[in-house]
């Protein structure tokens, strides 16, 4: 969300509003920024979360979530709640406009006591200066983050003690403060009535029972953007201020008013292929169970059809529904489409499974085609607790009953029945695993530019978002589903002879298990220390994939900095970088997944650092690693973990410890892909040029401010293709 900052004015705007037809005066007037004269014109959005979210500057709801639940809004909310009861804004904000200096810093239960029974003034002053002691506070919050985290234990106990039955989520990572302003044409007062919505906010979430599943610890961290809708007129960038409005239209009405096509699903169940004989033993399993086995051919009905769907994903999800796949035990192997050119009468057969879903419904849509059949092949699936769908959208015949329009999925009520209503609101919901926020979109001019890049999706909503995320996964994966994964069985497409070997490894090492559980324990060679060294680093924990940290530290000679980071000594002239604990684990368990060992000689060789004072304890942690079966590290996170600088570590370690040579017995160097956002390209240039000098960066991108900044290579684009 992009904000309009500058000098604010003394005064606020004070010609009237043009209203626009169609435009209630209160809605014109939220287009604006407030009147001082008339405290009745500053907005409104204790009512609307993500609006609330926008006018005071955050473009995620979980960051007004948790800030409600940090040290200035606990701390505020109490009083504000004693005296609020039946009282406007008005009085208090003419009170600060006419003598600000008479209601800061001030304890209002000591100067204006409030007795049995106070009137209105009295409770006005009350709120005045609460809203000036949230404002320093919010204040602080921002300026002096050292302190944050002490006060929000102190303050969250006091709230907790005044509202017991209220849910506080255990939420510890810094929230980013929010921008009361006043930004650029706004008055003063805008910023007191920004803390009066986050108070009037939270009363509200407490009115309307909404505060647990808000405030627990799912609430806060829920991914939800706010929509550009939602941001105040005068708030909003340039180019969102009349962004195009188009209607909703169901998609089994578009597919009434669509020129009707004939597409027919042929199951090729006769047709031989590796597997066919699990397939058939899965068949006979659903008939025992006396489950109906579907037909071979099927003609799509109407609110089937092709073009309904906006992803591959979603037309094998259909399939796999007519034809029972998740009962059943199977799932899709292979699926073509046949069609006939009509002006030639030619018959193609493209892949659909890997095409690109676009180019698939542009032949659809064709005149010039006709006769299309849907070729499709079973193969029985592994694991049938495993789920088989593939798409989050719902049916196509649903999609219009729901809303994404606030924080929450809603049912959409126009034109739906009460009946089918409370059937929708029955099911009970699931959340997604999330893996992070995704970058701002790039910012253009104009909206046909923005629209151009992003494939013609809008990104800044979240159908737009999830629709162009999936549609790029889709191109880079050839519509891959994932795969399923399972520890007692081998992989069908194993060659025999690999299979064999794996079975023979495995029955040796049950033959030394049953050896090892009847040997002497007293002559066993290895120290118990080294024996649960060796536990732990095979079983990992909850905290750490990859070996123990005592021991990488050991190897990798590394010490704690001050910051809680780590450096490494063995490395110093090749990383500058300090590093996490679990990144330092996780680099060496990449290591021992390549290699299955460390080869101490290499790494101290290769830098340099034979005759070092601890290169023994660099050749103890080593041999306490040998043979290891280490299952390598967690480099699937969230953004913002490290995982690429533990990538980059992992990939310093295999450079010393890499043993291939060429044929003129020189060693062999390949060289090493980032892909990355383009927001992230600078930060990681300038990062991997300044910290990690083993590496030489080549860019592949144009940007004339990084090369001026930066000795960096780079390589035309177009080369890389």
């Amino acid at each position: 969300m992009a904000s309009k900052r500058g000098s604010s004015s003394d005064q606020g705007p004070s010609e009237t509003k043009k209203v626009r037809k169609g435009i209630t005066g209160k809605d014109a007037i939220n287009d604006c920024p407030g009147r001082s004269s008339d405290p009745s014109t500053f907005i409104e959005t204790e009512g609307n979360e993500q609006k609330t979210a926008a006018y005071v500057g955050y473009s995620q709801v979980a960051h007004l979530r948790q800030l409600v639940i940090s040290w200035p809004l606990m701390k505020s909310y109490p009083r504000f709640d004693a005296v609020c009861r039946g009282l406007s804004r008005k009085s208090a904000f003419l009170l600060i406009l006419s003598n600000e200096d008479a209601y800061t810093g001030v304890k209002p239960d000591q100067k204006w006591p409030l007795g049995d029974n106070p009137d209105s003034t009295i409770r006005s002053r009350h709120i005045a200066a609460i809203l000036l002691d949230v404002e320093k506070d919010l204040k602080d919050f921002r300026f002096a983050p050292a302190t944050n985290a002490s006060k929000n234990s102190r303050f969250r106990n006091e709230f907790t003690q005044k509202y017991p039955d209220l849910t506080i989520a255990t939420y510890n990572r810094k929230c980013p403060p929010p921008e009361l302003g006043p930004l650029e044409k706004e008055h003063r007062l805008e910023s007191i009535n920004r803390c009066w919505a986050l108070l009037r906010y939270m009363r509200n979430c407490i009115q309307s029972k909404c505060w647990d599943s808000r405030f627990g610890n799912d609430g806060v961290t829920v991914k939800v953007s706010v929509a550009p809708s939602h941001i105040p007129g005068w708030m909003r960038a340039a180019d969102t201020l009349n962004p195009p409005e188009i209607a909703p239209q169901g998609e089994v009405a578009t597919a009434d008013n669509a020129t009707p096509i004939v597409v027919t699903v042929v199951w090729e169940r006769t047709k031989k292929f590796v597997g066919y004989d699990e397939l058939m033993t899965v068949l006979e399993t659903a008939e025992e169970k006396e489950i109906t086995i579907p037909d071979d051919i099927y003609q799509l009905p109407t609110n089937a059809d092709p073009r309904l769907f906006k992803t591959i994903f979603q037309f094998k999800d259909c399939l796999r529904r007519l034809y029972r796949c998740p009962e059943i035990g199977m799932d899709i192997r292979r699926l073509h489409l046949q069609y006939t050119i009509t002006s030639s009468e030619e018959q193609r057969m493209v892949n659909i499974l890997i095409g690109d879903w676009d180019k698939t419904l542009s032949i659809f849509d064709n005149k010039d085609f006709s006769s299309f059949t849907v070729k499709v092949l079973f193969a029985a699936v592994e694991d049938n607790s495993v789920s088989l769908f593939e798409s989050f959208e719902p049916l196509p015949a649903l999609a219009s009953f729901f809303t994404t329009a606030e924080s929450d999925v809603t049912v959409n009520v126009q034109n739906v029945n009460k009946n089918l209503i409370e059937y929708l609101e029955s099911i009970p919901a699931s959340n997604s695993d999330e893996v992070g926020l995704p970058p701002e979109p790039k910012a253009f001019d104009n909206k046909n530019d923005f629209l151009a890049y992003y494939s013609g999706f809008d990104v800044e909503t979240e159908e737009g978002k999830r629709s162009f995320q999936l549609k790029v996964l889709s191109n880079l994966s050839g519509n891959a589903n994932s795969a399923t994964v399972t520890q007692e069985k081998l992989p069908r497409d194993l060659a025999n002879a690999d299979r064999q070997i794996i079975s023979n490894i495995q029955e040796a090492i049950r033959h030394d298990s049953i050896e090892e559980e009847s040997y002497d324990e007293k002559n066993d060679k290895l120290m118990q220390a080294q024996y649960y060294t060796m536990q732990r680093a095979f079983s990992g924990t909850q905290r750490r994939a990859g070996p123990p940290l005592d021991v990488c530290m050991r190897l990798l000679l590394a010490t704690k900095q001050p910051n809680g980071l780590y450096k490494s000594e063995l490395l110093k002239d090749f990383v500058k970088s300090e590093l996490y604990n679990y990144q330092l684990c996780g680099a060496v368990g990449v290591v021992l997944k390549l290699y299955g060992y460390v080869d101490a000689e290499l790494l101290l060789a290769g830098t340099g650092q034979l005759d070092h004072p601890q290169a023994a304890d660099v050749r103890v942690a080593a041999s306490q690693l040998r043979d290891i079966c280490i299952h390598g590290a967690l480099l699937a996170d969230e953004t913002g973990f490290g995982k690429t600088k533990q990538a980059l570590l992992a990939a310093v370690l295999h450079t010393f410890l890499y043993t291939e040579f060429d044929d003129d017995g020189e060693q062999c160097y390949r060289p090493i892909l980032i892909v990355l956002p383009p927001t992230l390209i600078r930060q990681w240039a300038v990062e991997i040029f300044n910290e990690w000098p083993l590496f030489r960066v080549f860019l592949s991108y144009e940007d004339m401010t990084l090369r001026s900044s930066v000795d960096i290579d780079q390589i035309p684009h177009i080369a890389m293709r």
